[in-house]
């Protein structure tokens, strides 16, 4: 999803996510989650995926809202060919830098759109907040769905776009085909209710 159209859904949100009135954190789940992230080569019709990434952390009800930070390591990502792994995270992440290893997505906001699902028992929403990522910390703002099962299983999914420039990560170029600035992230995470 674009990073303009992450901002003006934004703009438009009002009502907080329905289940921000049930008291108790919703964490994570250990080994239930992915996390993804897309880059397209330039000029080439190249895409690169890297997966394998876990999420941990917890989102916290707040005055009606919910806000939290979760955390994906770094090292756990990797996209299908070695030698573009490791130039991935020693030459661009710089994961032997301290505190590069982790990313941080810190959810300020977590809003309704109000637009309909069309999935049973999933709210579509927005959220906006900060990511550190290389030792950087920006705002960002993206679009996710909140669901729950008829047994009580609740999953989070999210999507957001960065610019590799914001976070100071050089732009990776091999054999005349550069990766593009903008990179699209996803989250799916399954999470569990911790009541108080």
């Amino acid at each position: 999803m674009a990073l303009k159209t992450n901002l003006l859904m934004l703009a438009s949100l009002s009502n907080p996510v329905a289940f921000a009135a049930t008291p108790g954190s919703l964490e994570l789940q250990p080994g239930s989650s992915e996390v993804t992230f897309t880059a397209v080569g330039h000029p080439s019709l190249l895409r690169i995926k890297g997966e394998g990434a876990h999420a941990t952390g917890a989102i916290e009800p707040t005055d009606g809202n919910y806000a939290g930070d979760v955390k994906v390591d770094l090292r756990e990502f990797h996209t299908g060919i070695s030698l573009r792994d490791k130039h991935m995270k020693e030459k661009y992440l710089e994961l032997g830098k301290p505190d590069n290893e982790l990313a941080v997505l810190h959810i300020a906001k977590l809003v309704q759109t109000g637009v309909e699902s069309a999935a049973k028992n999933t709210e579509n929403c927005a959220f906006s907040g900060t990511l550190t990522l290389h030792g950087k910390t920006q705002p960002v703002a993206g679009a996710a769905r909140v669901s729950s099962s008829d047994a009580g299983a609740r999953r989070f999914e999210a999507e957001w776009t960065i610019r590799l420039s914001d976070f100071n990560v050089m732009i990776p170029k091999f054999a005349g085909i550069s990766v593009a600035d903008l990179v699209e992230i996803r989250a799916d995470a399954k999470m569990s209710r911790n009541t108080p």
